[in-house]
């Protein structure tokens, strides 16, 4: 199955043409999954664009934010099986483990924006006091810096980064 290599930079589908880099599945290696041959220009694009769009992400109210993660979460689960069969093929994994991987992915939403507020991963971002003496007090305040990059390992491409993302995108 040989895929066109393109990147999703805003919303433009940008072809990377070329044989530059080939990804072949590491279980097959004969199978030749995609091939491109993208430069630096790739990475300063879709730093460009997400840089354009973080200021409007950020004030956007939560529900919105928690509905977006939400509709991430919905095509996640709908998709589960192309996804799993994505990861056969970037990483050779059997199908068993891939589907593991890609049905975890919806799930993080679930943990990120969980309403017992204990448990939600977003408890680690939340603003809070502390007494330091009786005179003095303490504070942690979260604000967002920008754009973020998550570079995935090989083994576990999409949870692992998932795990980074999903809590990102809605702080």
């Amino acid at each position: 199955m040989l895929l066109d290599a393109a990147n999703l930079i805003g919303p433009e589908t940008r072809p990377i043409p070329g044989e530059v880099i080939v990804s072949r599945n590491p279980a097959h290696p004969d199978r030749v999954i995609w091939s491109g041959s993208p430069g630096t220009a790739c990475v300063d694009d879709a730093v460009g664009a997400a840089c354009a769009a973080q200021a409007e992400w950020a004030g956007a109210p939560i529900d919105q934010r928690e509905a977006a993660l939400r509709a991430f979460q919905a095509l996640a689960t709908e998709h589960v099986e192309e996804l799993a069969d994505l990861i056969c093929d970037e990483t050779g994994k059997p199908r068993w483990d891939a589907l593991g991987e890609a049905k975890l992915l919806a799930g993080k939403v679930d943990v990120t924006l969980d309403v017992s507020f204990e448990k939600a991963a977003r408890h680690r971002v939340a603003d809070y006091e502390l007494e330091i003496t009786p005179t003095r007090r303490g504070a942690a305040r979260f604000r967002p810096h920008g754009v973020m990059a998550v570079v995935g390992p090989f083994n576990f491409p999409m949870h692992l980064p998932n795990g980074h993302i999903v809590p990102a995108l809605l702080m």
